[in-house]
């Protein structure tokens, strides 16, 4: 249960504990010099992504731009947005209150050579008091879930926000994280009162050795990394041994949003390695077959609708995701002046092969063995051939019912869009009015968040 009341009795001692913890051990772990050879992707600050469910895909990037880096860590979303918006007229503002955190960050921007950042060393306690202003997108990921009131703070940060701008959050999951918050339950009865966090450290890691194959709490893939890397002390802190922690589920998601006056505008990956979350795995449908069951699902409100996807899902364990002032700020297919395109080159790739191969068929392989197939019939096929993020969807549907004779243009549309609908809950496709430019297509760092047989 999440405390919401008043934080003045013990936010200093858990902001002090905190600050103490990533004093000690930065997260996460990077090393400047390594920016000269690699860019780490931030998805969740894609533009490509922040401006279709941020702005209906009508943002002109090469307006000026504020945006603040609200728990910035050792830099990841500050480097990502400066790399895309080099040469745009923005301005950051970095917000973290862990000095060594923050010199890592500073490294990294000068190796960039990133510049207009303001760097300031604070809590968000404080932003009401430090006049910074509104801000055109604000980043707040894996921060609110590691403060006494997540509420009072999302409060603030809505409260800087401009009137049409908006936020990217990741929030830890409830019931993806089961096994973690069942470790940290066990480690409380093998560590003493008073111990400190190095010994804390090397406990953990001997219990994660000695409970590799335990079927509750054993080492998942990602514990065997911090196991199997010099840096892994630092993932098993903010792991296994934050000083605070409260994990959420959709319904209360929701109601913090709704408490602070904002909405949510969609769900999305927090990462681009395979076996990462897709908007489309917030969708129950993904889970039935049987029309009576998919029949009663209509009847679900939106929230219980994710929730229940969530409950099935079982395995979400971050919950990244897009909020606004304003209601209905992510672009929608059924807007016909909306053009897709493809945000990565991952996309583009899958696509071109996809029609070179005359596919009739693609089966999607998602996390936990879950799978999703469509067929390609002639309309799809046309469709996909069209994507190029100048065309818009209702260009692109006049063009390809031209070649299908046996289908009105009503249930060309239909069609369209469903499939459409799909692409973008795969994350291979998004939307932009067809009035703009296209943004630029990001090469893909990592594998995507799925993967397709084309066989």
């Amino acid at each position: 249960m999440i405390d919401e009341g008043d934080e003045s009795m013990t936010s200093g001692r858990s902001t002090k504990a905190v600050r103490d913890q990533y004093e000690a051990y930065p997260f996460p772990v990077r090393r400047p010099e390594d920016e000269e050879q690699r860019l780490i992707a931030s998805p969740i600050d894609q533009l490509a992504r922040i401006d279709h469910y941020c702005f209906s895909g009508r943002r002109d990037f090469h307006r000026p731009l504020r945006a603040l880096i609200a728990g910035g860590g050792t830099g990841d979303a500050l480097i990502y947005l400066a790399e895309q918006l080099r040469g745009k007229p923005c301005e950051f503002v970095y917000l973290d209150l862990c000095a060594n955190s923050m010199a890592i960050a500073r490294e990294r921007a000068e190796v960039r050579g990133v510049e207009r950042v303001t760097w300031i060393e604070g809590s968000l306690a404080d932003l009401d008091d430090l006049g910074l202003g509104e801000f055109d997108y604000v980043n707040c990921v894996g921060v609110l879930h590691h403060l006494d009131n997540p509420r009072r703070a999302l409060d603030r940060l809505a409260a800087s926000l401009a009137p049409e701008g908006g936020l990217g959050i990741m929030l830890y999951g409830r019931y993806g994280r089961r096994s973690v918050y069942l470790l940290r339950e066990a480690l409380g009865f093998l560590t003493e009162e008073g111990e400190d966090l190095p010994a804390r450290v090397q406990v953990t890691r001997r219990v994660l050795t000695d409970l590799s194959h335990n079927r509750v709490v054993g080492c998942t893939p990602s514990a065997r990394h911090m196991l199997d890397t010099p840096e892994g002390d630092a993932y098993l802190v903010d792991t296994y041994l934050h000083e605070c922690d409260h994990p959420y589920t959709v319904p209360e998601i929701h109601r913090l949003l709704e408490s602070c006056g904002l909405h949510l505008s969609g769900f999305t990956s927090f990462f681009e390695l395979e076996g990462a979350v897709m908007p489309l795995e917030y969708d129950p449908s993904l889970y039935f077959t049987d029309p009576d069951v998919l029949e009663r699902l209509t009847r679900l409100s939106l929230p219980d609708a994710q929730h229940l996807a969530e409950i099935l899902n079982g395995g979400i364990s971050m919950h990244a995701f897009y909020a606004t002032r304003r209601a209905g700020s992510a672009a929608q297919v059924s807007d016909l002046d909306n053009a897709p395109y493809f945000p990565t080159s991952y996309a583009a790739e899958a696509a071109r092969s996809i029609l070179e191969q005359g596919l009739e068929r693609v089966e999607v392989r998602l996390r936990g063995g879950l799978k999703r197939s469509f067929e390609l019939s002639p309309l799809p096929r046309a469709i996909l051939g069209l994507i190029d993020g100048r065309t818009s969807i209702g260009e692109m549907t006049k063009i390809a019912s031209a070649g299908t004779s046996e289908l009105s243009l009503e249930r060309c549309v239909q069609e369209v869009l469903a499939f459409l609908d799909l692409m973008v809950g795969l994350g291979l496709v998004l939307l932009r009015n067809a009035a703009r430019d296209p943004l630029p297509l990001l090469p893909s760092q990592r594998s995507w968040t799925g993967s397709l047989d084309l066989t």
